[in-house]
């Protein structure tokens, strides 16, 4: 399913950024069209500058989500992890910026679309294809370990099972230590050296023309199990 949150608009970004960005792809930009998929308020805008350079960049200000620039700012880190590896499954960083509370991360523009609704096939096959190649690559020993990513959400069992709303399936109810354990079992086989992208869903895959699937949104990338985006 795709998310879709409300965007700021590339005609709301501050004058700096906007500057920025004429500096780095060497012209003003003429158009932009808005990205709607994903949750996050700020911008993401497919651009194109007078003289026909074409890139993609996505913008967030303090306000009012003061985590989503934290989460820009670790994104453009693991893009220049991915790049030093050689990894071309995301798209190429070609630059970011952090100034005065906005962070916006400027990258290759992938031309490609999502996946249909219901998916096809070829997409499905192309995007266990991406992941596959994915999972063979090893993850930098400084990202956070996968395990320790969805602690909280492997937790929710307990959550459950320590205050039960009044309405909880009755086929849940005895079953939700059990459940909880496994659960807590699972963490454990979660770990691992390779590269994760911990949110794998259709607006955060790209299918290009000749069927090749690419991820973008990479801000929870992780160090884990090789197996855990295709599963």
């Amino acid at each position: 399913m795709e998310g879709f949150g409300v965007r700021t608009r590339w005609e709301d970004l501050p004058v700096p950024v906007h500057d920025w960005v004429a500096q780095v792809l060497g012209g003003p930009v003429v158009q932009a069209v808005s990205q709607p998929g994903g949750f996050s308020p700020g911008s993401a805008d497919r651009v194109r500058t007078a003289a026909g350079r074409r890139a993609f960049v996505k913008a967030v200000g303090p306000h009012p989500n003061p985590d989503s620039p934290a989460l820009h700012r670790r994104e453009a880190g693991v893009l220049r992890s991915l790049a030093a590896e050689g990894l071309d499954l995301a798209p190429a960083l070609i630059a970011d910026l952090d100034d005065d509370g906005w962070v916006a991360v400027l990258t290759e523009e992938v031309d490609g679309r999502h996946p249909h609704a219901p998916w096809t096939g070829a997409e499905l096959a192309g995007t266990l294809a991406a992941l596959t190649e994915l999972a063979h690559h090893r993850a930098p020993a400084s990202w956070p370990d996968l395990p320790g990513e969805v602690r909280a959400a492997f937790g929710c069992w307990a959550l459950l099972r320590d205050d039960p709303p009044a309405d909880l399936d009755p086929w849940l109810v005895p079953r939700l230590g059990e459940l909880h354990d496994l659960s807590s079992r699972t963490l454990d086989r979660l770990a691992g050296d390779a590269v994760v992208h911990l949110d794998v869903r259709a607006d955060n895959l790209l299918v290009e023309a000749d069927g090749r699937a690419r991820l973008v949104d990479w801000p929870w990338a992780s160090r884990g199990a090789g197996w855990f985006d295709a599963s």
